[in-house]
C-alpha cells in the first residue's frame, strides 16, 4: 500500500507520495526514480499521476499512454474524459494481464490520483472519479493524512504535504520515508529523507505515535 496526497493551489496542483513498498512482513524502499509511486503522466505535459495499491498495477498504468494525442494538444482534459474514457482504458489495460478483481463485481486493485494543471481527480478502485476542490489523500493512513491537511490550512504547501505523510506514517506500517513532492507546473521531483524533513519543518525530531491495539 502507500499514501498519496494532493493539494490544489491557484493554477497548479502539488502532490506527494511516500516511498515504501510492502509484501507480507517484508518491506523495501522505492528509491529508484523508475519505481516511484508518483510520476509524470505519459503523453501529457503539466500532469502527474500517483498510485496506491498493488505494485503490479503501477507497472502497467505508469508506462501506458491513456491520453489521446488530439486531446493532449488541445488540453481537452476534464472529468467527462477521465470518467468516460480514461478510467475504462486503464481498466482494460489491467484486465489484459488479469490484474483486475471480480469479487463483488469487476474493479481495479489500486486507486490513483490524476492531476492536470489546476485540476486533480481521485480515481477509485471501483472506477468512480471525483474531482477534488481543495485537497485529498488516498491509501494507507488516509484518515490521519486528511486530519493533518485540515489542521494545517494556511501553512506553506510543502509543510502541509510533509506533515500529512508523517501523520500517515505514524499510524500505518505500510507508509515510510523518503517523501516525494512535485507539482503540475514544474513536474520536478524533490526527495525528502528524515533529515531533510526536520530541516524543512525546523524540528529536532519527527514525532512518533505509540499505539496499543486491543
Amino acid at each position: 500500500m502507500s499514501v498519496v496526497i494532493a493539494i490544489k493551489d491557484k493554477d497548479k496542483v502539488y502532490l506527494a507520495a511516500d516511498s515504501q513498498c510492502t509484501c507480507g512482513a517484508s518491506k523495501l524502499t522505492l528509491s529508484n526514480p523508475n519505481n516511484y509511486k508518483i510520476w509524470k503522466t505519459k503523453g501529457l505535459d503539466n500532469s502527474i499521476m500517483c498510485h496506491t495499491g498493488a505494485c503490479r498495477d503501477m507497472g502497467v498504468i505508469r508506462f501506458n499512454n491513456f491520453i489521446p494525442e488530439t486531446r493532449a494538444l488541445r488540453g481537452d482534459i476534464d472529468i467527462e474524459f477521465v470518467q468516460g474514457e480514461m478510467v475504462y482504458d486503464m481498466f482494460d489495460a489491467l484486465k489484459e494481464y488479469e490484474f483486475t478483481e471480480s469479487e463483488e463485481g469487476p474493479h481495479m486493485a489500486s486507486g490513483y490520483l490524476f492531476a492536470y494543471k489546476d485540476k486533480v481527480y481521485e480515481i477509485s478502485r471501483w472506477m468512480y472519479v471525483i474531482e477534488i476542490d481543495d485537497y485529498t489523500a488516498m491509501g494507507s493512513g488516509r484518515d490521519s493524512a486528511m486530519g493533518s491537511l485540515a489542521a494545517t490550512v494556511g501553512e506553506p504547501i510543502e509543510s502541509r504535504l510533509l506533515k500529512a505523510v508523517i501523520a500517515a506514517a505514524n499510524i500505518d506500517l505500510c507508509v515510510g520515508y523518503p517523501i516525494i513532492i512535485t507539482d503540475t507546473e514544474s513536474c520536478e521531483f524533490k526527495i525528502f529523507d528524515e533529515e531533510d524533513i526536520k530541516k524543512t519543518l525546523k524540528i529536532e525530531n519527527i514525532s512518533r505515535t505509540s499505539r496499543m491495539c486491543l
